[in-house]
């Protein structure tokens, strides 16, 4: 967990025990001042975060590792000063992350990479134009914001770590910009409903609901809203389910029951806070 306040480290959060466990030990803190801890990731058996803060005067960016079951953290490299909060994913034994240029166009972005065992942040090689795709350890050709003129209609994805490139096409069904993954699409056919496709376009399928997905979870899994539930759907066994819904009914709202929540899909952990400020969380890895 990323927690708020100037902290130096994340906190861990054992789900079967309900303990909370700080991660961070006085090699992390001594010297450091107004830390914030703006990333924080598992990878494997030990956890990654990134920590801003102030040493000897002057604003630092650092990432650390520590053992998940406990021992002295590693201060894997300094950061560049370039924003790297929140979108931060693994491919492989690194990191990635989007960092903008000083331009405004929308090509003016590369994909940086810290290994995990320390070392220099670096490009990696070609992903300048490219974004972080919502299936972690992939990058996408596609721009995610807002389309300028017409949607776009054919795109690359690319594994960073081990560089398969795979080409996409969208159905001709589709209304506007599709999300893909490794292996499908989706996006929104005419009127708003959702619909699904393969790579080059076949097997298109569109449900009578209005909604959005996105492909999640190493291409299997796709999370979204439907008709006002939050719903996950696993590709693989076909079979789906309810996480949250808005039961509001003529307008009125009741708050016992609504859930309002925010979610990433390249996370491998949701969570959202129910009305009442109930913290819920659901581990995706444990649907396998």
């Amino acid at each position: 967990m990323v927690p708020d306040g100037r902290a130096a480290g994340p906190l861990l959060f054992n789900p079967d025990s309900g303990v909370v466990r700080p991660v961070a030990t006085g090699l992390v803190t001594d010297g450091l001042s107004a830390s914030r801890v703006t990333m924080a990731r598992v990878a494997g058996d030990r956890v990654v975060w990134f920590v801003q803060g102030r040493r000897g005067g002057s604003v630092v960016r650092e990432a650390w590792s520590a053992p998940l079951a406990g021992g002295e953290v590693r201060r894997l490299a300094d950061l560049p000063a370039s924003a790297v909060e929140g979108r931060v994913v693994l491919a492989g034994e690194a990191l990635i992350w989007e960092q903008h240029g000083p331009g405004q166009g929308q090509d003016d972005i590369v994909i940086r990479r810290l290994s995990l065992n320390g070392g220099s942040v670096a490009d990696v090689p070609g992903s300048r134009g490219y974004w972080l795709s919502t299936v972690p350890g992939w990058i996408t050709s596609q721009y995610p914001g807002t389309p300028f003129g017409e949607p776009e209609r054919t795109g690359t994805l690319v594994e960073v770590a081990t560089g398969r490139r795979v080409q996409w096409k969208a159905n001709d069904e589709f209304e506007w910009t599709v999300a893909c993954g490794p292996d499908w699409c989706t996006g929104s056919a005419v009127g708003g409903y959702i619909a699904f496709q393969d790579l080059d376009g076949s097997r298109y399928l569109e449900l009578k609901q209005k909604g959005h997905f996105d492909p999640s979870r190493d291409g299997r899994l796709a999370i979204g809203t439907v008709a006002q539930r939050w719903v996950v759907w696993d590709r693989g066994s076909g079979k789906a389910a309810t996480i949250a819904q808005d039961l509001s009914k003529n307008g009125i709202t009741d708050r016992s029951i609504s859930v309002r929540y925010d979610y990433d899909p390249r996370s491998p952990v949701l969570t959202w806070q129910s009305l009442d400020g109930t913290y819920m969380m659901l581990d995706l890895k444990r649907l396998w």
